[in-house]
């Protein structure tokens, strides 16, 4: 995403072994943040819409932090006064 900063939309698909540590359960969305290099998609200027979707069965552990992360994206984009739609798929 460092060369194209053209995208519009961005969709992501994430499985239940990239939500959990299996040493300490639920992963933070820091360290999603940090282990995917998503902060990225925040200097998409063209963004429009970002869907997060999973294999996880909703009530698993990780479901909540991939609710937390669009909750992230969403402040951080409002701070930078961009709307864009994010969606869990």
């Amino acid at each position: 995403m460092l060369k194209c900063k053209d995208f519009r939309h961005v969709s992501t698909l994430w499985v239940y072994s990239e939500l959990i540590d299996i040493h300490s359960g639920a992963k933070s969305v820091q360290a999603l943040r940090a282990d995917y290099r998503l902060d990225g998609m925040l200097g998409l200027k063209n963004l429009r819409t970002l869907r997060l979707g999973s294999r996880v069965v909703s009530g698993e552990a990780g479901t909540d932090t991939l609710l937390a992360l669009g909750a992230c994206f969403t402040e951080e984009l409002m701070k930078r006064c961009r709307r864009v739609d994010v969606l869990h798929c």
